[in-house]
């Protein structure tokens, strides 16, 4: 993380997401949510990580309490 100071201005952060932070596995599921826009969101996640990491994780756990209850079902009575 930066900081980057302009005359009479306050201090800007530069968030920049490093690549080993994020496996292909998560990615690949950022994208399956989002399902079309999943490139999109990808690129925006990569532009502007401070702003897009809070709204993915909302968005997964809202997906994950969605979900879950259903697959917990499935695997009791191994229905996949």
């Amino acid at each position: 993380m930066s900081v980057l100071e302009e005359e009479g201005r306050s201090p800007k952060f530069n968030f920049q997401l490093e690549k080993r932070n994020l496996s292909v596995v998560h990615l690949s599921s950022i994208a399956r949510i989002y399902g079309e826009n999943g490139t999109e969101i990808l690129e925006l996640l990569k532009k502007n990580p401070a702003g897009s990491i809070p709204v993915i994780v909302k968005v997964c756990v809202e997906c994950d309490l969605n979900v879950y209850p259903y697959a917990r079902l499935c695997l009791k009575y191994a229905l996949f």
